[in-house]
């Protein structure tokens, strides 16, 4: 499978995702706070590795609870897991389906849209959102697609900062280095290139831990070349070796999220950042078939969420409360996270009111100005044509 762009990337908001979704939800707490709930002394030893039982993680205290194990709630959690020290928990509503072959096998993309892998949110004209209900969240299930923005785009994120927040470096320049670093870049072999792929080594890091390539099987048939043409005779947009370069209004061939060293398979988030060290952080528990439903808030007014309450992602049996020393970090997605904030209590105090919700922060944005990614597909079947390729 094998994509040919010619506009910025359809996947230009997987920094931004894995940038911005990861908001916190919680200020540290002080070192005099109290909360009723059981310790972790009254409990059996700690879990870890990827599990399904809710009593692995049920009234116990970690450092970091992380709302949401899609792509921004594993990445987090796997920098977090780094340290030792630091207790993680992450709760996803979907299940582990990493050795499933709708999620692994990239060939079979969009197989597993509209199917129990999908939220399937409902949209407008009767239409669904695809979103990914399964351990790694989009990442599992999307085209993989490893493309980035115009360098344009992230600089113009600086305008939306406050003063105080200007030296940040929110600008290509500065975050073009995090782009690279979490990425294995593996550049086209001969048989890739003779069918049009290309690359730019610079524009790649060679020590991250998602698996970066093209294909095999990429479509590779006279037609291909002809499209590719046509499209800069037609429209005037360039032809560029790599589309990763900060110039992505082109022509390009874009390469994989995939692991060439494990027969092709799909570099999910799971794959990349938690498989590998399953076994070794310890301090990392992730509870699937989970979903939160709301934050706990401490009664003393300081508005700190010190903890989630959860449970069986079909609603069925009872509910559970697991608490937090740091921070509850909100990771459920565009739609999920929220939800989740809106039903605890922050977002607009109108909408809360007509709905029975107490509002414990005025923050009237949330759950608004929701942009979906859109893509444009053009397709064509005649006689004769050869994919040389899938």
């Amino acid at each position: 499978m094998q994509r040919l762009l010619s506009s910025t990337a359809t996947a230009r908001f997987l920094l931004l995702s894995s940038l911005l979704s990861a908001a916190t939800a919680t200020a540290a707490p002080s070192s005099d706070s109290t909360t009723d709930h059981p310790t972790n002394s009254t409990l059996h030893k700690r879990a870890n590795g990827v599990t399904w039982n809710p009593w692995d993680a049920a009234y116990q205290t970690f450092d970091y609870v992380v709302v949401g194990g899609g792509l921004t709630g594993i990445t987090v959690a796997a920098r977090l897991a780094e340290n030792p020290a630091n207790k993680i928990l992450v709760i996803e509503a979907g299940k582990d389906d990493r050795w499933d072959p709708r999620v692994y096998d990239i060939y079979q993309y969009s197989v597993a849209f509209g199917s129990d892998l999908d939220w399937q949110y409902p949209t407008d004209q009767g239409k669904t959102m695809v979103a990914g209900k399964t351990l790694g969240g989009g990442s599992s299930i999307n085209g993989a697609a490893w493309t980035r923005g115009h360098a344009a785009q992230y600089d113009a994120w600086s305008s939306l900062l406050t003063p105080s927040e200007a030296n940040l470096g929110w600008n290509w320049n500065n975050l073009f280095g995090y782009m690279k670093k979490a990425e294995t870049w593996s550049g086209p072999n001969g048989q890739q290139r003779s069918k049009g792929a290309d690359g730019v080594d610079s524009y790649h890091g060679f020590n991250g831990p998602v698996q970066v390539t093209f294909p095999d099987d990429m479509y590779g048939g006279p037609q291909q070349k002809a499209f590719s043409q046509s499209i800069q005779t037609l429209t005037g947009i360039k032809k560029l070796p790599d589309i990763n370069g900060g110039d992505a209004n082109c022509v390009a061939f874009t390469p994989n999220s995939m692991n060439w060293h494990d027969q092709g398979h799909r570099s999910s988030a799971p794959a990349a950042y938690l498989t590998p060290v399953e076994s070794v952080r310890t301090n990392w528990l992730t509870l699937v078939n989970h979903q939160v439903g709301n934050l706990l808030w401490s009664t003393d007014g300081s508005k700190w969420a010190y903890g989630v309450q959860f449970k069986r992602a079909d609603n069925v049996g009872q509910d559970f409360q697991v608490y937090v020393r740091k921070e509850v970090i909100m990771a459920a997605g565009a739609i999920g996270t929220p939800a989740i904030l809106q039903r605890s209590g922050v977002g607009d105090p109108s909408h809360l009111s007509s709905l029975g919700i107490n509002t414990v922060i005025n923050l009237p944005t949330v759950g608004k100005n929701l942009q979906e990614q859109t893509m444009s597909a053009l397709g064509a079947r005649s006689n004769g044509f050869d994919p040389a390729g899938r």
